[in-house]
């Protein structure tokens, strides 16, 4: 891949998917796109790239949050 196409490859992935990148890439071998992923990262506003993202429903429409309340929990029981 080119430099201008992974260019534009890092500049469709969210954050997450950046962080991702940077721990996989060999920065030895690949110093230059190590660098432009470096700084994409550095470029991006978390809070802002994380927007996009919505917690996973099951399928009786509660989110998959390990750390739910009590009155979610209880209400769960009752309404399944």
């Amino acid at each position: 891949m080119e430099i201008e196409e992974y260019e534009k490859y890092l500049k469709q992935k969210t954050f997450n998917e950046l962080l991702g990148i940077k721990e996989r890439i060999d920065k030895g071998e690949h110093p230059d796109k190590y660098a432009m992923v470096n700084s994409e990262i550095g470029n991006r506003n978390p809070s802002i790239d994380m927007e996009g993202e919505r917690p996973k429903v099951l399928s009786k429409g509660i989110s998959n949050n390990p750390y739910a309340g009590f009155w979610r929990r209880l209400g769960h029981i009752f309404w399944i």
